[in-house]
């Protein structure tokens, strides 16, 4: 009867480690997990704050196009305004530009 108390005992041991592993070896998972956790939430605050930044980039963009489609009529202008008015006074000092018109006083 020795040996097979001696047999169980051994089993018994075998069975302890083995649980003590597993449960060390979950313990280590649920660790990870929480880390995991952590880092997937961080991500996702960088990715939200990225998006903004994003958003605002392409609402300057829009309005730097804007601006430059107005800059250059406004250039446009300017060069058909100075165009006409060397037009003016070379032809006949007595000529001004009013809206755009060449009128006789």
């Amino acid at each position: 009867m020795s040996s097979l108390r001696k047999h169980i005992h051994k089993d018994y041991i075998k069975r302890t480690q083995a649980y003590n592993q597993k449960k060390q070896a979950l313990q280590e998972i649920k660790e990870v997990d929480v880390e995991l956790e952590e880092v997937n939430l961080q991500l996702k605050e960088v990715k939200v704050e990225l998006e903004e930044v994003n958003q605002e980039l392409e609402e300057v963009n829009v309005d730097i196009e804007v601006m430059t489609r107005e800059a250059n009529e406004l250039r446009k202008l300017l060069y058909d305004i100075q165009k006409r008015e060397e037009n003016a006074t070379v032809e006949n000092p007595n000529q001004f530009i009013d809206d755009g018109v060449l009128t006789e006083t």
